[in-house]
């Protein structure tokens, strides 16, 4: 009996061994994934102390407008654009030009629509934003698009000029 239990064996190897060499190279094992569990930290009785009151003082001028104020004196024209007669101060770079003046927003409106319109500008669009700023769109026969901006200050108008 015990050669036919290891006759018995020796032919299931066989027969295993034979059907895995017919079946080809045997597919990459696909690793598998075990969860596992972490521990929540638990809620502790220590008490941590409240921090001391730090009020930061408020800045000496929190006006947003004031950082856009110019302080030069102002030129009669920028990159061929007029400024307003009457501008108080002014000052700028290549790619904007601002000032401050005192006349009503329909004048200067009036003026920049004016002055525009003779040097070839055309009116692309205008409206009022926030808090009385007034946007004005112009372009050029060379599509070129220059912003009028007029913020109230006070008494004043800054005016912005953005090529």
């Amino acid at each position: 009996m015990k050669k036919s239990i290891a006759l018995y064996f020796v032919l299931i190897a066989s027969f295993i061994s034979a059907c895995s060499a017919l079946a080809g190279p045997s597919p990459t094992p696909v690793p598998t994934f075990t969860s596992t569990s972490t521990p929540l930290p638990a809620a502790t009785n220590t008490e941590i102390p409240a921090p001391a009151s730090t009020a930061i003082p408020p800045a000496e001028d929190s006006d947003p407008l004031s950082a856009l104020l110019p302080h030069g004196q102002p030129d009669t024209a920028w990159n061929g654009i007029p400024v307003m007669p009457g501008a108080i101060l002014g000052d700028g770079d290549i790619d904007a030009y601002r000032f401050t003046v005192r006349a009503t927003r329909d004048e200067i409106q009036s003026y920049y629509e004016r002055e525009l319109a003779n040097l070839g500008w055309e009116p692309l669009a205008s409206g009022e934003g926030n808090a009385g700023v007034f946007l004005m769109f112009f372009t050029d026969p060379q599509d070129a698009t220059l912003t009028v901006t007029i913020v109230p200050n006070g008494d004043e108008f800054l005016v912005m000029l953005v090529k």
